[in-house]
Formats: structure tokens, sequence, C-alpha cells
């Protein structure tokens, strides 16, 4: 009995699983200097999730910040961000990322420090005259959905219905709430009536929902717009698509961890095991790292030279052939990661 009982709670904390879902999100705030604001939202999830909140994509720490700026809290489901006196420097978009082993989620919101000009802030003032001539740039266009293929380029682009006003140059691109930034592959571009982003060569990583924001006096205004990436045509008939999100770990003088996520799609066979290469930067030669396949998405690999920077790309196998290559993993420098610690200590 006492077994049937412990397998049915069993069962029943599976059942009450689930992944994180804002049920209240973030919303927008404007408040004068000076003044503290508090974000809130309501989040439902099981078990209790990872929470991290970010200003303008950076992660808020609040030990490196000046004491009592930032206060965080997470009780009961209801999450909470304390801004103490608001500078203009805390005009930025905050957002809160959930994670927890069933999935995650983000939401986000900005806030609006105003300066007070005192007396001269007044309705008969040339500052209020000034600031009903500016009327805030909205959207003319709406960011339209891509279809595209891996290796192939893609461009989103907005038009706005009049100049961007000041306040408004910063405008912020995101894919999956994740913040975009100008990279050799993307390139981010941002004129007086129109803004784009350009990817200059697609990989599945790439797909996802985008949206644009761009300020305005009352928080802000954005577009949303899903990216879809279809596989590139196999060199092979009938081989898998490309492994996705290879990663380095543990990285060493000599040594690290290489992982990676299965294809999309296995081509209409299994997929076998996997090819590892590897290409030192500035060279553009890519070298095998393993003779026989490897079973699993994970591989350590040696054999390094330490002080140099490497690449890693990987390929499937399936009863086929050899799939394209992944997208190269973010270069890596091999370095002791004790050297530093060891030499502090001498």
């Amino acid at each position: 009995a006492e077994a049937k009982a412990q397998r049915e709670k069993e069962v029943m904390e599976l059942l009450s699983c689930r992944a994180p879902m804002f049920w209240i999100p973030l919303r927008a705030h404007a408040v004068w200097e000076k003044m503290s604001v508090k974000l809130e939202c309501t989040v439902l999830a099981s078990p209790l999730p990872e929470v991290t909140w970010y200003k303008n994509g950076v992660h808020i720490d609040p030990h490196l910040a000046p004491a009592g700026k930032y206060r965080m809290k997470s009780e009961f489901g209801m999450l909470t961000l304390d801004i103490s006196r608001c500078s203009l420097d805390d005009s930025a978009e905050y957002s809160v990322v959930v994670k927890n082993p069933y999935g995650e989620a983000y939401s986000f919101a900005t806030v609006l420090v105003r300066k007070y000009y005192g007396k001269e802030s007044g309705f008969d003032s040339e500052i209020y005259k000034r600031t009903l001539m500016r009327q805030d740039a909205d959207f003319a266009s709406t960011l339209k959905p891509v279809f595209t293929r891996e290796k192939e380029p893609f461009t989103l682009f907005c038009s706005f219905t009049s100049d961007l006003q000041e306040h408004q140059q910063v405008i912020r691109w995101f894919r999956d709430g994740k913040l975009l930034k100008d990279s050799n592959r993307r390139q981010i571009k941002c004129r007086d009536r129109d803004a784009s982003l350009t990817v200059s060569c697609t990989y599945k990583e790439d797909e996802g929902f985008y949206h644009i924001c761009i300020p305005t006096q009352d928080g802000y205004s954005e577009q949303r717009a899903y990216v879809f990436v279809r596989d590139a045509a196999a060199a092979t008939a009938g081989a898998s698509g490309s492994p996705l999100s290879v990663q380095c770990h543990n990285v060493n003088r000599n040594s690290l961890i290489l992982s990676w996520i299965t294809p999309s799609h296995n081509g209409g066979s299994p997929v076998l095991g996997y090819y590892i290469e590897r290409c030192e930067m500035g060279t553009n030669e890519w070298m095998p790292c393993n003779e026989k396949h490897v079973k699993i998405c994970r591989s350590p690999i040696v054999g390094f030279t330490e002080g140099k920077t490497y690449q890693f790309r990987v390929k499937a196998v399936n009863h086929a052939g050899i799939s394209n290559p992944s997208k190269a993993s973010d270069p890596v420098t091999m370095l002791d990661p004790n050297e530093s610690k060891r030499l502090m200590s001498t």
C-alpha cells in the first residue's frame, strides 16, 4: 500500500509539471527623476523556475550596482524588481526570463525616466510647446514573415511614419527575446525613416520570432514576425539535416567537451552518428577530429595547442550519407582556466 501511494504521488507530481507561462506580464512605466519604480509580473510554473532579470539585454547583478539600487523578489509566483531613486540612465528595456526543466518564458517592458525642469516646464514654457510639436514616429508598414533556406540571406524591413525623434534613436531587434547585435553575419541598419536587419548566411539557429522595438513617450512600439528556415539541400539524396547549436564546454589548455543538438530532420533514416571537424582561426582549413563517428551528441576532444583559437562544426551520418556541416561554434582559445589563479597566488 505504501509503494502504491508513493507511485500515485509521483504520477501526480509528473502531471502537475508545466513549463513557465506569464499569467500577468510586465507593463511599461514612466516616472520622474529620483522616484522609485516597481516592475511586477505573475508566472505559472511547476517546479518553481529560475528567475533572471535583464536591463537592455544585460544581466542585472544587485551586487555590482550601488547599494539598494535593485531589489528582487519571487513569492508565490509574483516576481518583482524594485528600482530606487531613478536617474535618466535607468531609462531602458527591462526583461525577465524564467526557466525550469520543462521550458522557459520571458516578458519585457520599458521604463522611461523623465526629467523635471521646474518652473520652466509649465504649460506656457517653450519646452512644453516644443513637446506638443514633436510627434513620435510610428510604424508605417508591417513586419512581414520570412521564408528562407539555410546558407541563403534574408532581410527584415520596416518603415516609419516620420523621422525618428531624438529619444527614439535607440532601436532594438530581438530573436525569441534575445537582444541582437551586429556581427560578421548580421547587419542592423537604422535611418530616419526605416530600419532593417539582414542576415547574410542563414542557419537553422536563426529561425524564430523576431521583433523590433522603438521607444515612444508612452513606452514603446513594436512589430513582430516569424522567420522560417528550411534545411539546405543535402549534397547526398536522403542525407539528414545539419546538427544544431554546437557549443564548447570545459575548455582547457589542450582539451574541451563539444556538445550539439540532433538535426531537425533525419532525411528518412535514423542518424547513426556524427563526425566532428575543427578549424584553427586564420587558416580556413577544417580538419577531422574523429575517425569513427560519435553516437551521442557530446564528445571530449583533445590534442590542441595552448594559446591557439579554434572553431568546431559537426556533420551527421545516416544510411544515405553525410549531411552538410553545422554552423560553426563560437571561437574558443585554449587556455588553462586555473593559470590566472596560480599567478595571483605567487
